[in-house]
């Protein structure tokens, strides 16, 4: 996987980017947390919101809306937005927006 640093500086993704958009409304709206909150660094370590319950329900609403199918290594690996980004965007092909 990529480093976080590599992600932020725009090699996977920016918060111009519209899939990272995209996904950082998912996680706010499934969080119940503001938009502004959501960050590429937002994860398990530094939201109250995402404990176990919430990262089931970020992964069930990612799996609804992009139609996919998350394997448990996805799953553990999903600290954080930054590492959906990378996670997710290979599985969407041409569908990133």
């Amino acid at each position: 996987m990529a480093e976080l640093a590599d992600i932020i500086a725009g090699k996977c993704g920016r918060m111009s980017d519209p899939l990272v958009n995209r996904l950082r409304s998912i996680v706010a709206d499934t969080l119940n947390v503001p938009l502004d909150s959501v960050t590429l660094n937002t994860g398990a370590d530094n939201l109250t919101a995402w404990d176990s319950f919430g990262h089931l329900n970020v992964i069930l609403a990612l799996e609804q809306e992009f139609s996919v199918v998350l394997t448990p290594e996805h799953v553990d690996a999903m600290t954080n937005v930054a590492t959906i980004v990378e996670l997710v965007r290979p599985m969407l092909g041409d569908r990133q927006t």
